[in-house]
């Protein structure tokens, strides 16, 4: 995030994570074929999660639809560690996992 001159937040910031965070999805998913479950779960904690929780404190009390971006970057890892497709709907996958949506991750 960004303060501007009168001191109003600008989300480009975090929105060019979430961007680096589906870029590192899509690169994750070009081999994650050749991957155990394990150790792919483990490379989207690393890359792309550390991307979502960056500054995560300044996101709290945001209107949820100002988190969408970040939850759909979420969405996708779930899909990609779970082996959906993209038709399935993916809200109970991050569940499945154990996974905290990204707006009670901010409050964690």
């Amino acid at each position: 995030m960004i303060l501007g001159n009168p001191l109003s937040m600008d989300w480009s910031h975090k929105s060019h994570f979430a961007g680096c965070a589906f870029i590192s999805c899509d690169t994750l998913h070009m081999v994650h074929q050749s991957l155990m479950a394990d150790v792919l779960q483990s490379l989207i904690q690393v890359f792309v999660y550390c991307r979502l929780d960056y500054c995560n404190a300044l996101l709290t009390g945001i209107a949820k639809g100002q988190m969408k971006r970040q939850q759909a970057v979420q969405n996708t890892a779930a899909r990609l560690v779970s082996w959906a497709h993209h038709p399935d709907h993916a809200m109970p996958l991050p569940r499945n996992l154990h996974w905290l949506p990204v707006g009670q991750r901010v409050i964690f």
